[in-house]
């Protein structure tokens, strides 16, 4: 690792510290500080992304993840982070876009959590049928009992309407 490299991986650090701690004007002032040496990390990127969302500035945060995708489009966090940013600005349409996106890249194509983030969404939109469906392939990749009752709870007020 360089010098550079180090130092970002350090700053990250203190910075997720000081997230974990609530100080989130500390975390952002370091993880920027952070994207500033290494504006091509993904990892920092991804980190301030994270802190933006710990602090509800879903704009900003939507701006770091897609910096985050320009940067190593693999990155199957970014989607399901998106998703939620998207979620918490009254957005599922472009939530599920994205989320979708996501699900299309091979390597995604096992990713439970963004099928459980796609189901959210579908859910949030009112799209029942398609929420049942999304949390149910998350479930067959990563077999879970809290998810299963929710599920239930889905087709319940699925089969309601």
């Amino acid at each position: 690792v360089s010098e550079t490299g180090w130092q970002v991986n350090e700053i990250i650090a203190r910075s997720l510290d000081a997230a974990k701690r609530q100080q989130l004007s500390t975390a952002l002032e370091l993880v920027q500080h952070a994207v500033n040496l290494a504006p091509r990390s993904a990892r920092a990127c991804a980190t301030l992304a994270n802190i933006q969302m710990m602090r509800g500035d879903f704009p900003a945060a939507v701006q770091a993840w897609l910096k985050v995708l320009e940067l190593d489009p693999a990155y199957p966090e970014a989607y399901s982070k998106l998703g939620q940013c998207y979620n918490g600005m009254s957005q599922p349409d472009k939530a599920i876009d994205i989320q979708r996106q996501g699900l299309r890249r091979p390597e995604n194509r096992r990713n439970a959590s963004l099928f459980h983030g796609l189901a959210n969404s579908y859910h949030i939109a009112d799209r029942l049928e398609e929420a049942v469906w999304a949390l149910e392939q998350s479930l067959q990749i990563r077999p879970d009992r809290k998810l299963k009752v929710l599920l239930e709870r889905w087709k319940d007020e699925h089969r309601r309407k």
